[in-house]
């Protein structure tokens, strides 16, 4: 959030906040996070435009009733190739978004440990 974008957000200038903020950014960086974020986003484009095996069938469904748990609806329409391409886009997503927690995870833990020591 940027406050050109959210101007009636005021950001602190406090000494200790900008340190604070400026730890948390160098934490979330040296812990490769970010990188690893990225590295999925390759990934997704990747299985978005990759060749699918002809073992997949591109005309039939797959057999469902082999498969243990509950299949997402949105799923059951699919091909074969189009199954695995969305089920591989489908776990680098909830990847993503894992990395994403982690790092505002290290930005929240970093900014409450700053002012657990700021007077």
């Amino acid at each position: 959030m940027t406050p050109d974008k959210f101007p009636y957000i005021v950001k602190s200038t406090h000494p200790e906040f900008l340190a604070a903020e400026a730890r948390a950014k160098s934490l979330t960086e040296k812990a490769s996070i970010n990188e690893a974020i990225q590295v999925v986003t390759d990934l997704e484009n990747e299985v978005a435009t990759m060749r699918i095996a002809d073992r997949f069938s591109k005309t039939k469904k797959p057999d469902f009733s082999v498969t243990s748990g509950v299949v997402n609806p949105s799923l059951t329409d699919l091909t074969e190739a189009e199954y695995k391409r969305q089920t591989l886009l489908n776990a680098l997503h909830e990847m993503k978004n894992q990395l994403s927690t982690l790092t505002g995870g290290i930005e929240d833990i970093v900014m409450d440990i700053e002012a657990t020591k700021t007077d």
